[in-house]
C-alpha cells in the first residue's frame, strides 16, 4: 500500500488548480504557479524566483543571480550557478513561462504571454 498525502493538502491543491494565475506568483508553500500549472521550487532557489517574478520581462545579469543565491547560501561558484539557473528555468518552464538566456549564460529573462 502506499502512503497518501494528508486530505488537507490534497484538497488545498485541488482547491488552488481551480484558480488561474495571469502571472506566475510563489506562494508560501514554495509552489510556482502559472495559470493552473505549479512547480515546486527549493529553499535556495525561493530567492532567485522572487528575484526574477520581480523583474518579469526584463533581463537579470547574472551577477545579480549569483548574488541572490549567495545571499540565501549558495554556492557563487560557476558550476553551481548555471545549475540553478537551469532548475529555475526548468520550474518556469514546466508552468508555462517562457525563460530565455543571453550569450553564455550572462542573463535570464523570464517572461508571458499577454492577457488576450
Amino acid at each position: 500500500m502506499t502512503a497518501r498525502p494528508a486530505p488537507r493538502r490534497i484538497f488545498g491543491i485541488h482547491k488552488l488548480t481551480e484558480e488561474r494565475y495571469e502571472r506566475p506568483i510563489l506562494d508560501d508553500d514554495r509552489l510556482l504557479w502559472f495559470g493552473d500549472q505549479w512547480a515546486v521550487v527549493t529553499d535556495l532557489q525561493t530567492p532567485v524566483v522572487e528575484h526574477l517574478l520581480d523583474n518579469l520581462g526584463r533581463p537579470v545579469d547574472r551577477d545579480e543571480i549569483t548574488e541572490v543565491y549567495a545571499a540565501a547560501g549558495g554556492s557563487t561558484e560557476e558550476a553551481a550557478v548555471t545549475s540553478l539557473m537551469r532548475r529555475v528555468a526548468a520550474a518556469f518552464t514546466a508552468v508555462g513561462a517562457t525563460v530565455r538566456f543571453a550569450y553564455r549564460n550572462l542573463a535570464m529573462e523570464v517572461s508571458v504571454p499577454a492577457a488576450i
